[in-house]
């Protein structure tokens, strides 16, 4: 199928519910992944600006926790993230159901991982003092290693 850009409108109309002859996909399908694939990149990035690392811009100078607690809260996230690893595989693992293995876990984390990203931001981290700051960006970052 060559590519006109004058024929582009028919084509996308024609084939939008039916793959052209040939193909595997019809063009609802492609937009459908295309645009699925955009939002999860979205979140994704978005979040991994937000999971703990020692030297993170955003939690360091922003919320203004210093680089020890930093460090120490990193350390208890990876600590944290030894058992969270051996329940996600397990729920993974046991998930027998007509959608897959995989597909549910990954449909249904990415609605609790917007909201953390959410919440995130907006949590009122000005009226804590030092503990209560790390207190919250350890219990958001816990969450953001288990979705």
């Amino acid at each position: 199928m060559k590519f006109n850009i004058r024929e582009a409108p028919k084509k996308l109309a024609l084939y939008w519910r039916r793959a052209p002859q040939g193909r595997y996909m019809p063009f609802k399908e492609i937009a459908a992944v295309s645009f699925g694939g955009m939002g999860v990149k979205f979140i994704t990035n978005t979040v991994a600006t937000m999971i703990l690392p020692t030297g993170n811009v955003l939690i360091g100078n922003t919320i203004g926790i210093p680089p020890m607690p930093l460090y120490v809260i990193y350390l208890l996230s990876v600590l944290s993230n030894i058992p969270l690893t051996t329940l996600r595989a397990r729920i993974v693992d046991y998930s027998h159901n007509s959608k897959g293995k995989y597909r549910p876990f990954v449909m249904y984390t990415a609605i609790p991982t917007a909201i953390l990203a959410i919440g995130f931001v907006y949590f009122p981290y000005d009226r804590f003092a030092l503990a209560g700051k790390c207190a919250a960006v350890l219990a958001f970052n816990i969450g953001f290693q288990f979705f």
